[in-house]
């Protein structure tokens, strides 16, 4: 006797829903961070307004998540003043030390992967591709990972020239958008695998730790 397809096709959608990949946040609920120190941003695009701009664009969307965030300009001068002003010296920096000087409970590391203006014959794409680790600065273990790629490409024919002569203005305010547009998807990821949970000052704080939105 063969199956009716009917009965097939509940059995593939059954399946289908439960391979959706949802985060294992057992070290999350664990940790329960309140306050967030952001890293300057790691950059292997060429774009060297790529960091700053993420760094600063990271701050809106993770208060509004309901986190503690260290003051940008604050955490700069900390660094500065102890000459680290590498991203890569910065991120060795040992977690105890993050921890005694800014007093965070979670520390987050971001990895630039791409990010900025390229021309094509018929399109102007804005790319920016992110990978991010949220670590406990007490236990120095992982309780989050976000991963997102955002592209804001231009259709019509878009001459070289005048692509290139495109003001220092112009540019730095694309990259503010996309900076702020990458941040938002990270901090608030559709995707249940890179989901982070909301914080102590956001109304679902508690009630979204399976890893799904409410």
């Amino acid at each position: 006797m063969k199956t009716p397809l009917l009965v097939l096709l509940l059995v593939w959608v059954i399946c289908s829903a439960g391979c959706i990949t949802h985060p294992d946040l057992t070290e999350f609920r664990q940790s329960r961070p309140r306050s967030i120190l952001v890293l300057p941003p790691l950059n292997d695009s060429t774009e060297l307004a790529a960091s700053p701009c993420v760094l600063a664009a990271l701050t809106r969307p993770l208060g509004e998540a309901g986190y503690y965030v260290m003051p940008v300009r604050l955490v700069d001068s900390y660094f500065r003043e102890n000459g680290l002003t590498v991203a890569g010296e910065i991120h060795q920096v040992p977690l105890q030390k993050l921890h005694e000087v800014f007093g965070a409970d979670a520390v987050l590391y971001v990895h630039i992967k791409r990010f900025g203006l390229k021309y094509k014959v018929l399109m102007s794409d804005s790319t920016v591709e992110l990978d991010a680790r949220l670590v406990d600065a007490r236990t120095g273990i992982q309780i989050w990972k976000g991963h997102v790629v955002t592209s804001s490409g231009q259709t019509g024919v878009v001459e070289p020239l005048v692509f290139f002569l495109l003001s220092k203005a112009v540019i730095d305010e694309i990259h503010r958008e996309s900076s702020a547009w990458a941040s938002q998807l990270l901090v608030n990821s559709e995707e249940p695998r890179y989901y982070l949970p909301r914080g102590p000052w956001h109304p679902e704080f508690g009630r979204d730790l399976d890893g799904r939105p409410r």
